[in-house]
């Protein structure tokens, strides 16, 4: 008897992020390898939770094929501006990503300023 390959399917999300500002307020510098958080209404995502994500940055033409493991989630209703979403940890290959985006933020990254997460 053949047995039905149960794998589950990992879901995968497409996000933009269109300003620097958007950029600093998504970016995880504190997650070992760099993380996003991601504004979405899904809810059935669990912390461990491996997903995919199309991302555009800044209207590069470049679109990055991010594969991240959900290590944040923030529920509906949070309050103090936080929007509903997940923080990604990217896998440690994503380097150029993680370089992109502090080269883009530089001076920025460990700024006062608030975030989505901390």
């Amino acid at each position: 008897m053949q047995e039905e390959n149960k794998t589950p399917t990992t879901p995968i999300l497409r996000y933009q992020i269109m300003t620097i500002e958007e950029l600093y307020r998504c970016y995880m510098p504190y997650i070992k390898f760099g993380g996003l958080f991601v504004k979405t209404k899904n809810t059935d995502f669990k912390l461990g939770d491996t997903v995919r994500l199309a991302l555009t940055v800044l209207n590069e033409d470049n679109r990055y094929a991010v594969t991240g493991k959900v290590v944040w989630i923030s529920p509906k209703g949070m309050g103090l501006n936080k929007p509903q979403g997940i923080g990604l940890q990217f896998d440690d290959k994503l380097d150029r990503l993680k370089v992109f985006i502090e080269t883009q933020l530089a001076g920025m990254i460990n700024s006062d300023l608030p975030t989505y997460t901390i």
